[in-house]
């Protein structure tokens, strides 16, 4: 799994396209460096790319992932539109057990300008 940051400053939101395989303990390091960049920025909108890449983790370690976003440092005043284009039902499970856990500030999509309207939306 790698992945690459831009910061689009027009409209303070941090793009991070991501390829390979998707596993927790990767994603969180992504997660605290994509933070990082952020918070140094006072940026509070993230688009993650996922459309190249595949999910490797079980249902058990993504539902426990997604239960501990804020150990990563992400708050409720961040909005997160995660893109995708496999792996429908994990994608779905992930965005649904976000949510559960309440974070409702996390969406999922399988079209990049969707997940862009959303995040123009929110604060």
């Amino acid at each position: 799994m790698d992945w690459k940051f831009n910061l689009d400053k027009n409209h303070n939101i941090l793009i991070v396209k991501v390829t390979g395989k998707i596993v927790s303990e990767r994603t969180a390091q992504m997660a605290i460096e994509g933070i990082n960049i952020a918070r140094q920025n006072n940026c509070i909108k993230f688009i993650i790319d996922y459309t190249e890449t595949e999910v490797e983790d079980s249902i058990f370690e993504t539902y426990k992932f997604m239960g501990d976003l804020a150990k990563l440092g992400i708050t409720h005043s961040d909005s997160i539109a995660i893109v995708y284009s496999g792996d429908k039902d994990k994608h779905q499970f992930a965005e649904t057990a976000a949510a559960n856990s309440g974070w409702n500030n996390v969406r999922y999509f399988n079209d990049l300008e969707k997940g862009i309207g959303w995040l123009r939306t929110r604060n």
